[in-house]
């Protein structure tokens, strides 16, 4: 008889391997790639629509972001929490940070003034409409740490946390509402999908994922699908001003999480090496954010590629970012390893 499991349990479990297959889908819809690879059309149209709707992936490390931080809170102080993110994010971002300034200055005739770079230092260039800033992501996840706390505290405190949950999650609706065609539109219009992240957390009910649960998961996954579908054929002069690009995230992505996490759960013995893959995807996602944005931005657009044919140069990008994300992850891990070593080391000495 095989043993229930809770969604926290789910989550908590293949979390990892999510964040692969997340970061997976978002570059293949930033990348050149064509889906319409299969000689039946009903399938290429099918694999079009979900390259499409590939940045839905970031809306799957949004939602697993507030569980994952409302997680770090229970266990640890709030300066300890601070410190926990610091050491996670800062390492990759300032490291990266000179490499992309010394590329983009000597091979892409780009100079990023020195307010700009200062942008990029603090976290504030994406708010403040500056250029060569990046992905939008690492700022916004940056403001939702930030914002993190406060909102543990009134989970923590409620006693039905499903209202809170609501209530917080159309004040976020409604603050959206004041970034209509504004570039910070498609970062707090993710804020209700991250709220609900902290609250699947912190809700701790032992009820196991049956079959309701799954068909509950289903429909919003399909209301979201057809709802952003519909966006996109009647309304598409609308989708950037309004949002509505986003919004039917809210119903897609913590659906989307738990169907998929019990898929993993369901395949985790025939297909091993799968999961191994997405989970090392996962554990180095910020890496292959930023290395594959680099690559779509500047690589591609330029002429640096042009003696390889399209379809193998389109290839030869995706794979790259990979390849070379892995191994900034790899000495990024050795660095900070060495540099734990060496503090212990002095504080015995």
């Amino acid at each position: 008889m095989s043993e229930k499991k809770t969604v926290n349990d789910y989550i908590t479990k293949f979390r990892p391997e999510l964040m692969g297959l997340a970061i997976l889908w978002i570059v293949w819809f930033h990348s050149s790639l064509s889906p319409a690879i299969f000689p039946w059309r009903p399938v290429s149209v099918c694999f079009l629509f979900i390259k499409a709707i590939g940045y839905c992936g970031a809306d799957i490390f949004l939602f697993l972001s507030g569980y994952g931080i409302a997680r770090s809170l229970t266990r640890n102080s709030t300066s300890q929490f601070a410190k926990n993110r610091a050491k996670k994010i800062l390492p990759i971002w300032l490291s990266y940070l000179p490499v992309f300034l010394i590329l983009v200055t000597c091979f892409f005739n780009v100079t990023p003034t020195i307010t700009e770079i200062l942008g990029h230092i603090t976290f504030t260039g994406f708010w403040l409409e500056m250029s060569y800033q990046g992905n939008w992501y690492v700022f916004t996840i940056v403001l939702f740490y930030l914002l993190s706390p406060m909102l543990y505290l009134l989970f923590k405190k409620a006693r039905v946390k499903s209202r809170v949950c609501m209530i917080l999650m159309c004040i976020a609706f409604l603050i959206s509402f004041l970034f209509f065609g504004k570039t910070a539109l498609i970062a707090f219009s993710r804020l209700p999908i991250y709220i609900f992240g902290m609250y699947v957390f912190m809700d701790k009910k032992d009820v196991s994922v049956g079959t309701g649960h799954i068909l509950i998961c289903l429909m919003s996954l399909i209301t979201g699908v057809v709802a952003l579908y519909l966006f996109m054929y009647f309304f598409p002069s609308y989708l950037w001003t309004f949002g509505l690009w986003w919004y039917p995230s809210i119903l897609i992505a913590p659906a989307l999480t738990i169907l998929l996490t019990v898929l993993f759960d369901k395949i985790k013995t025939k297909c091993g090496a799968l999961l191994w893959t997405f989970r090392k995807f996962g554990s180095a996602s910020l890496e292959i954010l930023l290395v594959s944005d680099f690559f779509f931005d500047y690589v591609y657009p330029s002429d640096k590629l042009t003696f390889v044919s399209g379809q193998l140069r389109n290839w030869l990008i995706f794979i790259l970012s990979f390849v070379i994300a892995l191994i900034y992850h790899k000495i990024i891990e050795v660095c900070k390893s060495r540099c734990t070593v060496f503090l212990a080391k002095k504080k015995t000495d």
